[in-house]
């Protein structure tokens, strides 16, 4: 029989024994605290806690912590700090696991798979430890988790999770049935678009840190089966390899003399003049990443031309204003024309035409007249909605057809 006395010992006890749920200790914990640190407070919270107790209470809570402290240093460190020797040999010296021609392998480390990306001559590198840290606390949804990553010499080598998926690129394209492609229904490029937009607000306003992404294009974005959701790959590597400065929600060039890399079709013009990075620079990478969803082809293709003599440059972004500004009253008959036709002119006319109307103002030539990326997340999942209410209606038409020809 437990006498009364006992009994408020083990009241006071059972609300440490009790744990948190995660998602309520991830909303509490400070930024800045790391992994180990909250170990040690919460075993000397509970040690001065007890310690008012009896002696037997006060041995066990010296042991308790001592296990706690043992537990804490079996535990992996966030970020994870690799050795260069590790990269090398899981990667045969980099001759082996590359992802196509990209810069990124595929290996194991620490008996977990996962995806190497290499950033070269990374001379104003900064503290990359600390900027790690940040980068490996942001988590989203959309976005392809960073584990950690070392740096040797004048190269950075970022560790992220290994995510089994192909590019948004290679699922649009595909080369060897170019008359198909996975994602042929609307609401399956609705869903990418989603994902896309509401990864790029969580980098531009929900992070600690700012970020620009400054790479977005569609060899960027993984699509994962079955679903067909996307996430965004090289969170923060931009951002480590010193290519800007932040500044509220913008940022500048670093240097005086900024090198310019990047896709043809995905650069804003700004960048091109002057090497500006800024948050705005997503914002029309993200508008050529709808349109190519829309549209079904590359920001920038060469066709034949008429006289067959030579080859001429068709760009999205061109092919869009004659659909949008021409007048007339065949305005709906121009955007099925430019629609993917392997949507087989199944979507819905005023959610297409309310899409590529959000991708024209993302690709703006002015900077300043472009939306941020808060905005275009909240507009795409209204169409999304939208898009849904339709492929409702149209699954209800089709079962009721279908029910009238059966009864026939």
């Amino acid at each position: 029989m437990i006498s009364r006395r006992e009994d408020e010992s083990m009241c006071k006890l059972k609300p440490h024994m009790v744990h948190e749920p995660q998602s309520r200790r991830s909303s509490q914990r400070k930024p800045a605290r790391s992994s180990s640190e909250d170990i040690n407070i919460k075993i000397a919270s509970r040690s001065t806690e007890i310690s008012g107790g009896s002696s037997l209470l006060s041995k066990a809570s010296s042991s308790s912590a001592q296990s706690l402290a043992s537990l804490r240093d079996s535990l992996p460190k966030n970020p994870i700090i690799y050795r260069y020797r590790e990269l090398a040999d899981a990667t045969a010296q980099f001759a082996s696991g590359r992802l196509g021609k990209s810069s990124v392998w595929k290996c194991v480390l620490r008996g977990k798979t996962v995806a190497v990306t290499v950033r070269k001559r990374m001379r104003e590198i900064r503290d990359f430890g600390s900027g790690l840290r940040e980068i490996c606390n942001a988590h989203h949804a959309s976005i392809v988790n960073l584990l950690g990553g070392c740096c040797e010499g004048e190269n950075g080598y970022l560790v992220y999770e290994y995510v089994q998926a192909s590019s948004l690129g290679d699922c649009l394209s595909v080369s060897k049935a170019p008359g198909f492609t996975v994602l042929g229904s609307w609401l399956s490029r609705m869903q990418i678009a989603v994902d896309v937009a509401q990864g790029l607000e969580y980098m531009h306003h929900d992070t600690k840190i700012k970020y620009v992404h400054n790479y977005i294009k569609s060899s960027s974005i993984l699509v994962t089966e079955p679903s067909y959701r996307a996430r965004i790959c090289h969170l923060g590597a931009s951002y480590l390899a010193g290519e800007y400065d932040t500044e509220g929600f913008g940022a500048r060039p670093r240097r005086s003399s900024v090198k310019i890399t990047g896709t043809q079709g995905y650069m804003a013009p700004e960048y091109l003049n002057s090497g500006v990075v800024s948050q705005k620079t997503d914002v029309f990478a993200l508008g050529v990443v709808l349109l190519e969803l829309l549209s079904g082809h590359e920001p920038i293709r060469y066709v034949a031309d008429e006289g067959g003599r030579g080859m001429k440059r068709i760009g999205l972004i061109q092919t869009l204003n004659i659909v949008l500004l021409e007048g007339g009253d065949n305005f709906t008959g121009r955007l099925r024309t430019w629609m993917d036709p392997r949507l087989k002119d199944s979507f819905p006319v005023d959610c297409a035409e309310r899409v590529a109307r959000i991708a024209a103002s993302c690709v703006d030539p002015d900077p300043g007249k472009r939306p941020d990326t808060r905005y275009v997340a909240g507009e795409l999942s209204g169409v999304f909605i939208m898009s849904e209410q339709w492929s409702e209606r149209m699954d209800t038409n089709k079962r009721w057809v279908s029910g009238t020809f059966e009864a026939r």
